[in-house]
């Protein structure tokens, strides 16, 4: 288990989660565009995003999952 002390952003829906991604991934700010998602899931690790240490195979395994389903 990992214990993270830190402040998180709180969604009042999936929407608005996913809402907030979509603009995450525009805003030059972040410097997260990615031309892969891959890429995209490294990025968003590497910049502190993502607290899970094993956020980029869990984002691949959805992914793939949903790629799946299409």
């Amino acid at each position: 288990m990992i214990t993270i002390t830190d402040s998180f952003r709180d969604f009042d829906s999936l929407q608005d989660y996913v809402n907030y991604k979509i603009n995450l991934v525009g805003n030059k700010n972040y410097n997260v565009f990615a031309y892969s998602p891959n890429q995209y899931f490294s990025r968003v690790k590497e910049g502190g995003y993502a607290t899970d240490p094993n956020y980029v195979s869990k984002m691949n395994q959805m992914l793939n999952s949903v790629r799946a389903y299409s």
